[in-house]
């Protein structure tokens, strides 16, 4: 399981990491407008990513994720996209909380860092811990997508 088993037992996003609104224009962010808080914007994908990976919103998550998204598992064994969200399907949370986040963009790039923390059940094991992620954002055709994810679990 990734961060999000993690994946999770997640990763990512995780990651971490990841407060957008639900699906549909918030998850489709189109380009802001000039002068618009690009920091804020990536910040609310990241939370949206949170709260999708949460609450298993398997669509949600394929409209903010890149076709080609890596996740770097605390393990570290990577997962496609395809076997994360196929991970996230096998995931039940008991808790989720993701803090400390910290946005920073350059151009075309952003990246989010973080701490999760999260009880959750992956294929009938339960488990539970504390991570730092990092997460990679790409803006494609003006819509902030997430590209990679990395998670190291804390110790203790």
């Amino acid at each position: 399981m990734k961060r999000r088993d993690f994946v999770l037992c997640g990763a990512a996003a995780g990651l971490l990491i990841p407060a957008a609104g639900a699906a549909g224009a918030s998850r489709q962010q189109k380009s802001q407008a000039p002068g618009a808080d690009e920091q804020q914007v990536l910040l609310a994908r990241d939370n949206a990513w949170g709260r999708a990976e949460k609450e298993g919103d398997i669509a949600a998550l394929e409209q903010l994720l890149d076709e080609h998204f890596m996740l770097v598992d605390f393990d570290g064994s990577t997962y496609s996209k395809a076997q994360y969200l196929d991970s996230l399907r096998k995931t039940r949370f008991d808790s989720y909380l993701i803090s400390k986040q910290l946005v920073r963009h350059w151009g075309e790039t952003g990246i989010v860092t973080g701490e999760w923390r999260a009880k959750w059940t992956f294929e009938d094991k339960e488990d539970q811990g504390t991570l730092r992620f990092t997460a990679v954002f790409a803006r494609r055709q003006g819509v902030w997508l997430a590209v990679a994810e990395s998670v190291v679990k804390l110790a203790g």
